[in-house]
């Protein structure tokens, strides 16, 4: 854990996976190989074991917080495990249908966290109902190259990305814009190496990042095919990326390399001059009740808009809550306080 000065070692071995939850930092997850996961609920100061299964996982076993319900955390290993409490108790979602030889990936809608999805090397498939059900949608994907990543478009959940390891050319990254029923390549130019992971920019319309074995590449609607993103990053493995929206930063990890960052392509944080206020007798949006105790209505003087984001934040300017397209804001997670909402509709930013 860094605290902005020095790092301590918490837990693990050779660590694995870990997550923070999206609008609470005090909730943390840790873990070391084969599925051995912690819990801190104070910021990483302490952490407790979780015992999810006695199912072992694979060597990097996957987790994911629901971003919407901080009680709610999904756990792969041969099947796909959840808590609803917080890590209380523990219940295995895929009694039919395990994973071979464990889960690798898993990914969750931001819009909508009913929708999950999960793979092993070659499998992937599908719930839209909070792990009761679930689909297979492999579909036509190459099952001969590892799924490395899974990516799920924070304003559509059915709008689904994937990478591929290998080095078979044209089989990098795959777009599906129907829940994993159908895919299509969109790998380009691309060079003919394995592509770790993705991550999606909302700032930019399209936008999306590939990390490659030799580092990242970026596209986005305004351009055709891939270009290397980024100068100083070496020619390294690139195992993760993080698009930071609270400093419009791109964050890589790498292998061997460190962790690099740099400045997303358009964005810049919001010019507060120009920021519109919202005035009681002028009103384009506003929140309802306020002050609230379990969340905010959003109500828009002329309608609601096809698309829009919305970010919290506290009296110390820290952000505690972005999502997209959604007009009730969860705040009884919330200390109690003051907080800004700023709502976002194209260039237009109301607060």
């Amino acid at each position: 854990v860094y605290n902005g000065i020095t790092w301590t070692h918490k837990t693990g071995g050779d660590g694995e996976a870990c997550a923070i939850h999206p609008t609470n930092d005090l909730l943390q997850i840790s873990s070391w190989q084969y599925g051995n996961f912690y819990l801190s609920s104070d910021r990483g100061v302490n952490f407790s074991f979780l015992d999810v299964t006695s199912e072992d996982g694979t060597w990097t076993a996957p987790v994911v917080f629901d971003p919407n319900n901080e009680s709610q955390i999904y756990f792969g290993y041969k099947n796909i495990y959840a808590t609803r409490d917080q890590g209380s108790s523990f219940i295995n979602l895929t009694t039919t249908m395990p994973f071979t030889g464990g889960a690798t990936q898993m990914a969750i809608g931001t819009s909508n966290s009913n929708v999950i999805y999960a793979s092993d090397m070659s499998k992937i498939i599908r719930s839209t109902d909070a792990g009761s059900t679930w689909t297979t949608v492999t579909g036509d994907l190459p099952t001969t190259l590892a799924t490395t990543r899974i990516a799920v478009d924070p304003r559509d959940p059915m709008r689904v990305y994937v990478t591929k390891s290998g080095y078979d050319a044209g089989k990098k990254v795959y777009l599906s814009t129907t829940g994993g029923t159908t895919w299509t390549s969109i790998s380009g130019d691309l060079p003919n190496l394995p592509a770790n992971c993705i991550a999606i920019d909302t700032t930019t319309p399209g936008a999306l990042f590939v990390g490659t074995d030799i580092g990242v590449y970026y596209t986005d609607s305004a351009q055709t095919g891939w270009t290397l993103y980024g100068t100083a990053l070496p020619n390294v493995i690139v195992n993760d990326l993080h698009v930071n929206y609270g400093n419009y930063m791109l964050r890589a990890a790498t292998f061997g390399r460190g962790i690099w960052e740099v400045p997303l392509k358009e964005a810049k944080p919001v010019d507060r001059t120009t920021v519109k206020a919202i005035k009681a007798d002028n009103t384009i949006v506003s929140a309802y009740p306020n002050p609230a105790k379990d969340s905010w209505k959003l109500v828009f003087r002329n309608g609601k808009p096809a698309t829009y984001s919305v970010k919290v934040t506290d009296a110390a300017g820290r952000m505690v809550l972005r999502t997209e397209n959604t007009d009730v804001i969860k705040a009884a997670h919330l200390a109690g306080g003051i907080y800004n909402i700023e709502v976002t509709v194209g260039d237009e930013h109301y607060s």
